[in-house]
């Protein structure tokens, strides 16, 4: 049986909604292939889904950032690379940004919950930044 602290726990997702200051897509754009450069050298990246503002009214990007175990985004969440990246987006915000965790742990699936915060309370589960 798979436990939360090992590697075989199953994948997880890192869903993310960046709000982008007006007049800042470009920047946005540029800081957003610094990330995915980043990802692509982070140990158990696996995805990435980018998906933009659908009306001019909508601000947020959406982001669905996958890793194959809860150890690798943790690894991610702390490393000094994202870190940085994540001090260099600051200027380009529209407000806070959101991120929520999503895994698959024993067969069962846990999200932002209270069930799943109480099993991995050490994950972050639920980010404001």
């Amino acid at each position: 049986m798979d436990s939360p602290t090992t590697p075989s726990s199953g994948s997880v997702k890192l869903v993310s909604a960046i709000p982008v200051r007006e007049g800042m897509r470009d920047q946005f754009l540029e800081w957003n292939g610094r990330v995915a450069d980043a990802l692509l050298a982070s140990p158990g990246f696996t995805s990435r889904e980018v998906i933009p503002p659908q009306t001019e009214d909508i601000k947020e990007w959406v982001f669905i950032t996958r890793f194959d175990s809860i150890e690798h985004l943790r690894a991610w969440r702390t490393s000094d690379d994202r870190n940085r990246l994540f001090e260099e987006m600051k200027p380009l915000l529209d407000g806070p940004f959101t991120a929520g965790c999503i895994a698959r742990l024993s067969g069962r699936i846990f999200s932002t919950t209270k069930d799943f915060r109480r099993r991995l309370d050490d994950a972050d589960a639920l980010f404001q930044h």
